[in-house]
C-alpha cells in the first residue's frame, strides 16, 4: 500500500504525466495568428480570422483587376531578368553575342586560348544572318604569340563569329591576320570637327575658357580627339582656366610662337638670335624630337615663298630622320638652322 501511486482521474499516474512534459517542465503555449494590419503578409488563415489571409484577399479582388496583378508581376519579373543580363554583361565585358577586349591590358597568350577562344565556341542564339562580334581594341600591342592563337581561333570559328581588330600601326599585325581582314583606314580629324566636339565638352562641364586655348589644344592634339579631351581635362584640373598659356604649360610643348619668331630670324637674317632662341627652348627641358616636330608644324604654316617652303620642310624632314636614328639632337638642330639660312641665301642669289 505504502508503495502504490493512486491513480490520477484522467487515466494513468502523477508521475507519468510528469514524465511526459518536456524538459524545461512548461507546456508550449498555443500560437495563435494574428490578423496583420495591412490583411496580406502571408499565407496564414485560422479559424478566428477567415478570410484575413492573402489567398481570401485576392479571391475578393474583381476578375480583371486580379489578372492586371497578375500580369504586371509577370512583366516585373521579365524586366528585372534582362536588367540582370545586361547588368552582368555591362560588367563583365561580354554583351550578348558582342565582346570587347583592351588589348593594352589583355596582350597575353592566355587571353586569346581562355577568353576570346571561350567566347567564340559559346552558343547564342541570334537572328539569322548575325554573328558573334570580337572586338579587339589597340590589338597592335598583341604579342606575336597570342596573334598566330588569334589567327588559328578566326580560321575556326569564322562561320559563327566575326572579329574586329582597331590599331594605330598596322605593321605590327603579322601578315596572316591581315591577309584575312578588310583592312579600313580613317584619316585625321580636321580642326573644325575637333572643335566642334570640345565646345559641346566645354558647354556641359562648363569650363571657364577663351578662344586661344580651343586653339591651342587643337594644335596639341594633331588631329586626335582622345588627345585633345585628355588636354582640355588636364588644363581646366591643374588651372580652372582654359587659355593658350596654361595649355602649352600642362601639355609640356615648344610654344609655337617662339618656334615661330626662331624661323622669323632666319628669315630675316637674324641667325645668331635664332641660336639664341632654340638654345632656351634646349635649356628649358624640351625634348629635340618635340622642338623638330612644332618646327615643322610652323614652317607648314608659315607665309613664304612656296620654293623656300618646299626646301625647308625636306632639310626639316632629313634632321629629324637623323635624330630618330640617335645622333646628337642639339647639334642637328642647329645644322638645321644652318640649312635654312643657306637655303634663303640661295633663294635671294639671281
Amino acid at each position: 500500500m505504502g508503495g502504490e501511486v493512486p491513480p490520477h482521474p484522467r487515466g494513468g499516474c502523477r508521475r507519468q504525466l510528469r514524465r511526459r512534459r518536456p524538459p524545461g517542465g512548461h507546456r508550449p503555449r498555443r500560437q495563435h495568428a494574428q490578423p496583420h494590419p495591412l490583411g496580406s503578409s502571408g499565407d496564414w488563415e485560422d479559424d478566428e480570422h477567415p478570410g484575413a489571409g492573402p489567398r481570401a484577399a485576392r479571391a475578393q479582388l474583381p476578375r480583371g483587376r486580379a489578372r492586371a496583378q497578375r500580369l504586371g508581376r509577370q512583366v516585373a519579373a521579365t524586366v528585372t531578368f534582362f536588367l540582370f543580363l545586361r547588368f552582368r554583361a555591362t560588367f563583365s565585358g561580354v554583351w550578348i553575342g558582342c565582346m570587347m577586349v583592351d588589348s593594352c591590358f589583355c596582350r597575353g597568350l592566355d587571353v586569346v586560348r581562355n577568353k576570346i577562344k571561350m567566347f567564340a565556341q559559346k552558343k547564342v542564339t541570334l537572328q539569322p544572318g548575325r554573328h558573334k562580334i570580337v572586338i579587339l581594341d589597340e590589338a597592335d600591342s598583341m604579342t606575336s604569340g597570342a596573334q598566330q592563337a588569334l589567327r588559328r581561333t578566326m580560321e575556326i570559328y569564322s562561320n559563327t563569329t566575326r572579329f574586329a581588330l582597331a590599331c594605330n600601326t598596322s605593321s605590327k599585325i603579322i601578315e596572316p591576320i591581315q591577309s584575312r581582314c578588310a583592312i579600313v583606314r580613317f584619316s585625321r580629324l580636321s580642326d573644325q570637327e575637333i572643335l566642334g566636339r570640345l565646345m559641346i565638352v566645354v558647354a556641359a562641364e562648363k569650363v571657364s575658357y577663351v578662344p586661344d586655348g580651343l586653339e591651342a589644344i587643337i594644335f596639341t592634339a594633331d588631329g586626335d580627339m582622345r588627345q585633345a579631351l585628355n588636354n582640355l581635362q588636364a588644363t581646366f584640373s591643374g588651372f580652372r582656366f582654359v587659355n593658350q598659356e596654361n595649355v602649352f604649360k600642362v601639355c609640356d610643348q615648344p610654344h609655337p610662337l617662339h618656334v615661330k619668331n626662331m624661323v622669323k630670324n632666319v628669315l630675316d637674317g637674324k641667325f645668331d638670335e635664332a641660336c639664341s632662341a632654340l638654345k632656351q627652348l634646349y635649356d628649358l627641358g624640351y625634348s629635340p624630337t618635340d622642338i623638330i616636330t612644332t618646327l615643322f608644324r610652323v614652317v607648314k604654316n608659315y607665309d613664304m615663298a612656296e620654293y623656300l617652303k618646299l626646301e625647308m620642310l625636306k632639310e626639316t624632314g632629313f634632321a629629324h630622320m637623323r635624330i630618330c636614328d640617335g645622333v646628337g639632337s642639339f647639334l642637328q638642330i642647329s645644322g638645321l638652322l644652318a640649312k635654312f639660312a643657306l637655303v634663303r641665301e640661295t633663294a635671294k642669289a639671281p
